[in-house]
């Protein structure tokens, strides 16, 4: 039902119907269980519903800007939710898992991560002015950008993602791109950044990255730009990198539930277009699933994994559809085409789901009532 959002007319949309414009993920339950969600629409703002969508009314408590690029929670805090939006909107966050926001500073994130061992430790890759963190949970900020790694050009360097390492405290990765740095690696909390390139062909690193859980020292990145490129693996905690043949792009999850862990990503066979795949042998080789888009592992639960239009609770070997009543849209705007920052989940309870869009804000799924 659509009872309770704005007309075709009123949302600025020429279609008979509501389309979620070019976000950077969807909304989408871990679970089947009945639940609230927020969603956007281009125009006019965030609307909730508590009734498995069949109403919805307006719920854009502070917001005044829609570029939604990146979306992070606070690890120790996860009803503490961190929003940026691009084109100069700004750093905006949630004390209540979403429901309500604030401004804490003007500027155009393309990434945040807050530091899973110190929540009030955030850092956040801005277009405009490089790396800027906080250590008082976003109330006062400072540039950093100086003691990152000197572009050899001597240009602003484009940060793509930032990324604290889950288990090792003080372990900070920031890929960047277009500027011929690489990967940024820092193992004292961020007091010192070094390049760690050794084993990538590439200085164009996308913006994600990720840690295998059950062995911290394995981690895996991009050596590429986000629209697909070489899988890398360090098995050293980051020393030293080795690329497989496998073509992927961002962003990518990782089971660690399942045994052994199972990659989920957008892979690109020798011949044809990105399709949604899974690995279980770290990118050697890879299973094509039946469902269109990219893919995120739930982290509490085995073979629960979601995509751009479905939810899977066995592994990719069935799905269920989602987004019920919200209208019909394009999957392709549906699609994660970015360095894929605004994807995560939060481990709270109950779980909710947060995703940017790239035109209307955030978009948030509550798993429960």
């Amino acid at each position: 039902s659509d009872a309770g959002t704005p007309s075709a007319g009123s949302s600025g949309s020429g279609s008979p119907y509501l389309v979620l414009d070019d976000p950077t993920g969807t909304m989408i339950p871990v679970t089947s269980s009945a639940g609230a969600f927020l969603m956007t629409i281009g125009g006019s703002g965030i609307y909730r519903t508590q009734d498995s969508a069949q109403s919805w009314s307006f719920s854009s408590n502070g917001f005044s800007a829609w570029w939604g690029d990146a979306v992070a929670f606070d690890p120790e805090i996860p009803t503490t939710i961190y929003f940026g939006v691009f084109n100069g909107g700004g750093i905006f966050k949630s004390a209540d898992s979403g429901l309500t926001w604030a401004n804490l500073r003007q500027d155009s994130p393309t990434g945040i991560a807050v530091d899973p061992f110190d929540s009030k430790h955030i850092l956040v890759a801005t277009y405009d002015e490089g790396l800027i963190e906080s250590h008082d949970g976003g109330a006062t900020w400072a540039n950093v950008s100086s003691s990152l790694p000197p572009s050899p050009s001597g240009t602003l360097t484009y940060l793509t993602g930032i990324y604290f390492h889950p288990a090792q405290q003080g372990t900070i990765f920031i890929p960047t791109g277009a500027g011929g740095v690489g990967l940024v690696r820092s193992i004292d909390g961020g007091t010192t950044y070094a390049t760690d390139n050794t084993g990538l062909t590439s200085t164009d690193i996308a913006g994600c990255v990720a840690v295998n859980p059950q062995n911290p020292q394995m981690v895996m990145i991009i050596d590429g730009p986000g629209y697909g490129a070489s899988l890398a693996i360090s098995t050293d905690g980051g020393n030293t990198w080795v690329e497989s043949a496998s073509q992927i792009r961002c962003p990518f999850s990782i089971d660690a539930k399942s045994n052994p862990p199972v990659i989920y990503a957008e892979e690109q066979p020798p011949s044809g277009y990105y399709v949604a795949a899974k690995s279980t042998d770290f990118g050697k080789t890879w299973t094509t699933l039946n469902v269109a888009g990219s893919l995120l592992a739930d982290p509490s639960t085995a073979g629960s994994i979601v995509s751009v239009t479905s939810w899977s609770p066995d592994g990719g070997a069935t799905w269920e559809p989602l987004l019920g009543g919200l209208g019909q849209y394009e999957a392709n705007d549906l699609g994660l085409f970015g360095e894929g920052g605004g994807f995560v989940l939060a481990p709270s309870e109950p779980q909710v789901l947060f995703v940017s869009s790239s035109t209307n804000s955030v978009l948030r799924f509550v798993v429960g009532p």
